[in-house]
Order: C-alpha cells, then sequence, then structure tokens
C-alpha cells in the first residue's frame, strides 16, 4: 500500500510538471512583443524584452524551492504541491527566455552551436545535481534544496550581466556605424553635387558645345546651370544611401 501511495505521488507530480509545461508558449510570446516604456527609469529599460521574464522565472523558481524545503519538512503536501507548481512554472518560463536569447545575441551561423552548448550544459547540469546528492550531501534533500537556489541565483546574476553587457556592445556599435554611413552619404552628396556643378559649367561655357536646351538662357545669351538635371542626380544619391543604411536599424 505503501508503494501503491508513492507511484500514484509520483504519476501525480510528473502529470502536473507536464501540464506546466504548457505556459511555455505564452511566456515566449509574451517577451517577443515585450516593450518597456522611455518613461521608465534607465535600469528597466536595459533589461529589454527578455530579461523581465528570466527574473520572473527565477523569482517564481526560488521561492517555489524555498517553499517546498519547509513544506516538506513539516509534512504540509497540499502546500507543497502549489509550491512544487511555482516551481515549475518559474523554470519553464526560464527555459522559454534562454531558447529566445540565443537568436537574438548570437549570429546565425552559430545558433546551431550556441544550441548544442546549451544543451550540452544542461545535462551537465543534471549530473552535477545528481553526483551532489548522492556523493556529496548524502541523499540529504533539505541541503539539495539550499544548493539549488544557490545555483540559481549565481547564474541569473551572471546571466543578467552579460547579456546587458552584450546588448549594449550591440547598440553602440550600431549606432557608430550608421553615423559613419550617415556622414559618409552627406560627403558623398556634396561631392554629387559639386561634380554636378562643374560638369553643368564646362558644357555651358565650351565654345565647341552647342548651348544646352533644357537648360534657361538670358537677354543676352547666358545659360544658367540646369537646376533639374542637379536635382536628379541628389535624389538619385540619396535613394543609393538609404539603400546601404537601411539594415543598420536599431
Amino acid at each position: 500500500s505503501l508503494f501503491y501511495s508513492k507511484s500514484i505521488s509520483l504519476a501525480f507530480f510528473v502529470s502536473l510538471a507536464g501540464l506546466t509545461q504548457l505556459v511555455s508558449p505564452i511566456f515566449g510570446l509574451l517577451s517577443d512583443h515585450m516593450v518597456i516604456p522611455p518613461s521608465y527609469p534607465t535600469y528597466l529599460q536595459i533589461l529589454g524584452k527578455r530579461l523581465p521574464y528570466l527574473l520572473l522565472g527565477t523569482a517564481m523558481t526560488v521561492i517555489g524551492i524555498l517553499c517546498q524545503m519547509y513544506t516538506s519538512f513539516y509534512n504540509l503536501w497540499i502546500r507543497y504541491i502549489f509550491s512544487f507548481t511555482s516551481n515549475i512554472i518559474g523554470l519553464t518560463i526560464l527555459y522559454s527566455v534562454m531558447i529566445a536569447l540565443i537568436p537574438d545575441l548570437i549570429p546565425t551561423k552559430q545558433i546551431g552551436t550556441a544550441n548544442g552548448t546549451w544543451a550540452f550544459l544542461l545535462v551537465c547540469g543534471s549530473l552535477f545535481g545528481f553526483g551532489a546528492f548522492y556523493l556529496v550531501m548524502e541523499e540529504r534533500i533539505h541541503d539539495m534544496y539550499v544548493l539549488y537556489v544557490a545555483v540559481m541565483l549565481i547564474s541569473t546574476i551572471v546571466t543578467v550581466f552579460f547579456v546587458v553587457r552584450h546588448t549594449e556592445h550591440i547598440k553602440r556599435t550600431k549606432c557608430e556605424m550608421t553615423d559613419t554611413i550617415k556622414k559618409s552619404s552627406n560627403k558623398e552628396e556634396e561631392e554629387v553635387e559639386n561634380s554636378a556643378e562643374l560638369g553643368d559649367f564646362k558644357k555651358e561655357t565650351s565654345p565647341l558645345l552647342p548651348p544646352s536646351t533644357n537648360s534657361s538662357s538670358n537677354a543676352i545669351g547666358y545659360t544658367f546651370p540646369n537646376e533639374t538635371t542637379k536635382e536628379q542626380k541628389k535624389q538619385q544619391h540619396r535613394q543609393t544611401t538609404n539603400k546601404k543604411g537601411a539594415c543598420i536599424t536599431l
């Protein structure tokens, strides 16, 4: 009867863990459309659209683990179920965020390698947990709860630090590239304008060429520069410059 009760409990918690996985696409969709208003403080804006949910998942996981430790010690099994649910939902949110961070921060050619590395680290973390539980802590479950919380907090701090640092580096690089393209386009536009004026001047002052039919002349036969041609050249240059800088968008 005791074995039967344990089997039922195990099946119940496994089913509960499976059901909580359904929240993963919901939080993934929410993080995709997360927008922090500009009126919010700077320390909230630098978190971007992924890290708020990373912190939410960490908080739910840590609170759930601590409550599991407390309720299991005093045999409060109904409360233990809610604590377990909070823990698993928090982990599900963390997995969703970590999967989304890979294409956000990693170049397209390296996404496969990054996914493989992430999966490898998950397996290593599981092996470390089992090894610590059986070999170091001698199956003391409450010590395992404490270790779990410590690893969770440290890994979250490290992840937030490097994600914020890498995101700021990407933004700074894009701004520098955008400024360079703007300066280059302005310089090229001036050169195009100067070359157009010089070409019109040579054409109009040359004694070997007939007066331009598209240009306007005054009463004494002086031909003014062809403004339509210069504007067309400047417009073509602006279109070309816009195509070059279209990909540099924050």
